[in-house]
């Protein structure tokens, strides 16, 4: 997030601010199109009990991104939503269901992403420390926002998996496609008024 003179997590650059909705876009498509995830879409429900920023299906793999304007955000977000990620950091699916009573309404993905704005070059000991404080198997990726490098997204560190489990994988197709055809559906009948 920009501070007092245009400085971005305490170092002057020639930096712009992104949108959380620019950022969505930009991870989208770096999954679609770089990683090579054939569905992605942004604000899916997964489940009845949790929405992500993003979320990408590929092949027998499902990735969340949350997206942050900052780190601190990232760490906000550990502290206030804990039922989520002790879910999602539990490895034993077993132990999950014997836990929790209402087990059937939490979906986890494979692996889990935070992401957010960064310069990204020059910055390599901050990466390093907000990367030595997330829970180990949560990647993080950054997303340039650098006069240069506007947009450019990197993966700085791969999620690892959280569950290897893919019989939720149908569910979370059949979300993705029923946001993706509501999405569809609002874009045309927008173009019906233009007319």
């Amino acid at each position: 997030m920009l501070g007092k003179n245009n400085r971005l997590f305490g170092f002057a650059s020639l930096v712009s601010k992104m949108s959380t909705e620019e950022m969505k876009y930009r991870i989208a498509y770096h999954f679609h199109h770089k990683l090579n995830y054939p569905l992605v879409t942004c604000e899916c429900g997964i489940g009845s009990s949790n929405y992500a920023d993003v979320l990408a299906v590929k092949e027998e793999v499902v990735s969340e991104i949350e997206i942050k304007q900052n780190k601190g955000e990232i760490f906000q977000d550990l502290k206030t939503k804990p039922e989520k990620h002790n879910l999602y950091l539990k490895w034993d699916d077993a132990e999950i269901v014997a836990g929790n009573r209402n087990w059937h309404k939490y979906t986890r993905p494979n692996r889990f992403y935070f992401a957010i704005p960064w310069i990204i070059s020059g910055n390599e000991m901050k990466l390093r420390q907000i990367i030595e404080k997330l829970p180990k198997p949560y990647g993080l990726i950054t997303v340039s926002v650098h006069h240069y490098e506007w947009g450019k997204c990197a993966v700085v560190k791969r999620g690892r998996y959280l569950t290897k489990d893919r019989s939720q994988i149908p569910l979370i197709k059949t979300d993705i496609s029923q946001r993706l055809t509501n999405e569809n559906l609002h874009f045309r009948k927008s173009k019906l008024k233009e007319r």
